[in-house]
């Protein structure tokens, strides 16, 4: 589930309990984990996608890290979304992958984004939730990330259901109280839900 407001932004993965709150200027990031009850800070600009190192090991890069394009814009759940695609160097890049270095077809090859300018956020919000998510940031809020692996098969990576206003207060946007902070990203994302946790990137 994910909150925008102007009191700030808070996302949360029920199956991984792993969530996250921006608050303005929008320059720091929390990450907490509801089972353990830790939490982590860092600076957006230094924050990394709590399973990185699980996601480079499984793609052979970092995807978030991909090299996008703009291709379009239009509109998706009433929102007005400007359209990226990875560009054609990516694709080649990675089918070469799958036949030199014996990764997984699963792969993505081909990554089509979308994503929002209309709550009017500073861009680091937008770049806090897309490394919280490990999808490639532009600009703005994302909403859909889908792609294509190297045998050409797609896969939704991250999909926002319609969205809905609700009635929402600052303290919604506030770390629980009852957590220990960690000196590592990593720490926070330790936990019993081992197979959940894998699908932390779900919404």
């Amino acid at each position: 589930m994910l909150l925008v407001s102007q009191f700030g932004i808070r996302t949360c993965n029920p199956k991984s309990s792993i969530c996250m709150i921006m608050t303005p200027p929008f320059e720091i990031a929390t990450v907490y984990n509801k089972s353990t009850k830790k939490y982590f800070q860092a600076p957006v600009k230094a924050l990394r996608c709590p399973m990185q190192k699980t996601l480079a090991l499984f793609n052979a890069y970092v995807l978030g890290e991909a090299p996008m394009g703009k291709v379009g814009t239009g509109q998706l759940d009433g929102f007005n979304v400007v359209k990226y695609r990875t560009s054609k160097a990516f694709e080649v890049k990675a089918k070469l992958l799958r036949k030199t270095d014996n990764v997984p077809s699963s792969n993505p090859s081909v990554i089509d984004s979308q994503s929002t300018d209309d709550f009017h956020l500073p861009p680091s919000a937008g770049e806090g939730l897309c490394k919280y998510y490990g999808v490639p940031w532009v600009s703005g809020i994302p909403l859909s990330v889908e792609a294509k692996d190297t045998d050409g098969d797609p896969s939704v990576i991250l999909k926002s259901s319609k969205g809905q206003k609700i009635k929402v207060t600052a303290s919604d946007f506030l770390l629980p109280p009852g957590f220990t902070r960690e000196k590592s990203l990593e720490e926070v994302h330790q936990s019993s839900q081992t197979e959940d946790a894998m699908q932390l990137f779900g919404r």
